[in-house]
């Protein structure tokens, strides 16, 4: 009886240690973050460890939405590199928009995790901004 016990903890221990790494939380992350520059948003990671890492996808949702689709694939430059992607192609010039960024890691043996949490940034155009963009789309 006593053999069982130790044998189920043992499952449940090794089955949540799996579940942990493998869909999301990646440990080998260390910083994922966002933040608006110039009109433009900044994605910026760096990792702890990069063993078994086939490539990132950096990926996007707007407004919320829980559909995220893929902006770039990056190949990994091993551990502890800092990697930083510019989104331009953001539509927050006139209206205000919510954009969510995750972070999607291909392991070779094509296993899935991703960063723990999405990280939001929220564009804002001022009623100044947005009527200096209606008079320059005027003239083009």
């Amino acid at each position: 009886m006593k053999t069982n016990i130790v044998k189920s903890t043992l499952t449940i221990a090794v089955l949540l240690l799996i579940l942990s790494g493998s869909a999301y939380g990646w440990s080998g992350l260390d910083v994922f973050e966002a933040y608006i520059q110039n009109g433009k948003i900044v994605v910026e990671w760096q990792t702890q460890q990069e063993q078994n890492v086939d490539h990132f996808v950096l990926e996007r949702s707007m407004n919320s939405s829980d559909s995220f689709y893929e902006l770039a694939k990056v190949s990994p430059h091993g551990s502890g590199w800092a990697y930083i992607y510019i989104d331009d192609k953001v539509l927050g010039k006139s209206a205000s928009m919510v954009y969510n960024y995750r972070l999607k890691i291909v392991f070779r043996d094509k296993s899935i995790a991703y960063s723990k949490e999405p990280v939001r940034v929220i564009m804002e155009v001022t009623s100044l901004r947005h009527t200096w963009g209606s008079i320059k789309a005027m003239f083009q």
